[in-house]
């Protein structure tokens, strides 16, 4: 069995250290070209970060009076927004992730289109709502509004949705309409931070991430790195085993599977303010790899809010397809492939971001052409404690990331 202890320090960190290097080294870069390209005439949103309330309102309300002088001169009020979650409205930059362009094909939601006249009536209710929290200086959970009028949203989606148009509409984070999601992803290990009221909360033993993640505005750590885990049963027994005594001080993070808004955002602040490594432990299959790239490349449907919610440092840790056959996991605990693992794999394939990176690819097609996958929990078979023991110390010591 190795540890941590077993382990020359020297040697344990040297890698970790090399990448934090190259991390910030990347950042700086990238940051100076956003500058930039936004001195220039850029062809991607670049949405902005912070907005005043005030100003706010009056794009509320600017809203509004074009939507009463519509119908006062008998024309159909409607709004006009870029589409989103389609390929071509997005354009991946490196060190950004997948951003939405301007000039791009564009949605119209209507009072005059039978289709869309409850999407149109839904927005203004959101916008509504949006406009006395403004006012008010209070927060609300999309969960509040769906039932503040349940009866007339019939579904929590029809909110989700409305309140991701409405973002794009206005070219606005949705924190900014202090309207929160809800969370469901966990955060524990050495890092502390202040809450909206400025209370210290200690997550070594684990936490649910607040629904006012954009709230936090100071973090506390020692941390050498942040382990971004798929799955919550993974992400419990690494707590439970206390990994930081094991693989030095760390940051533990899960979505509980595809990551939430917040938990993406919480990633996103903490790579910012400490910047230090992030890698990413995952199955061995087309849908881990998904949630991996949501991760760092962020999602075509929210491609609008993506220089707040990617993490394009992080690191693929594992479980790398080219390495179950030399772990020697026993092929009686590998899945065959089904058809949506296929059409997954293939889809993955065509996207930019893969293409540019011949390593990742390659791990991809080994995966796809092998037709079977591995779970996080294929390693039990080598040893209960083989994951925390000796393949993540290993793995971080030998820098055997992607």
């Amino acid at each position: 069995m190795v540890s941590l202890t077993d382990l020359p320090q020297s040697t344990f960190w040297v890698e970790l250290e090399k990448l934090k290097i190259e991390i910030r080294s990347k950042s700086s870069a990238v940051k100076l070209l956003q500058k930039l390209k936004e001195n220039s005439n850029t062809s991607a949103v670049h949405e902005t970060h912070t907005i005043s309330d005030q100003s706010l309102l009056v794009k509320i309300e600017n809203i509004m009076q074009t939507f009463l002088e519509d119908l006062a001169n008998n024309r159909y009020p409607k709004f006009t927004l870029n589409r989103r979650g389609i390929e071509n409205n997005t354009l991946y930059t490196e060190g950004v992730g997948v951003e939405m362009l301007n000039n791009v094909t564009q949605h119209v939601i209507s009072l005059e289109n039978t289709a869309s006249l409850r999407k149109f009536t839904a927005m203004i209710t959101c916008l509504a709502t949006c406009y006395k929290l403004l006012q008010s200086n209070t927060y609300a959970t999309k969960r509040d509004i769906y039932y503040s009028n349940v009866n007339f949203f019939q579904n929590q989606h029809l909110v989700d949705e409305c309140m991701s148009d409405i973002s794009c509409m206005l070219g606005v984070p949705r924190h900014n309409f202090r309207v929160l999601s809800s969370s469901k992803g966990l955060i524990g290990g050495c890092v502390k931070f202040k809450d909206t009221e400025g209370n210290i909360v200690d997550c070594s033993e684990g936490i649910q991430i607040p629904n006012h993640v954009t709230g936090i505005n100071e973090f506390i750590s020692e941390a050498k790195y942040i382990l971004v885990i798929e799955k919550e049963a993974t992400y419990q027994r690494l707590i439970d085993v206390k990994l930081t005594t094991k693989c030095g001080p760390c940051i533990l993070i899960t979505g509980k599977g595809f990551p939430d808004i917040n938990t993406r955002i919480i990633l996103r602040k903490l790579s910012e303010s400490l910047q230090i490594p992030v890698l990413a432990l995952v199955d061995a299959d087309p849908h881990g790899m998904e949630i991996m790239c949501v991760y760092k490349y962020g999602s075509m449907s929210l491609s609008h809010e993506a220089s707040s919610l990617t993490c394009p440092s992080m690191r693929w840790l594992g479980i790398l397809p080219g390495e179950i056959e030399r772990l020697g996991v026993a092929l009686d605990v590998l899945i065959k492939f089904t058809e949506a693992d296929r059409k997954k794999a293939s889809d993955l394939l065509r996207r930019q971001y893969i293409i540019k990176d011949p390593r990742m690819k390659k791990q991809i097609e080994m995966l796809a052409l092998r037709a079977m996958k591995a779970e996080i929990e294929c390693l039990d078979s080598i040893s209960y404690s083989f994951m925390s023991d000796i393949y993540l110390p290993s793995k971080i010591r030998n820098g055997e990331w992607i």
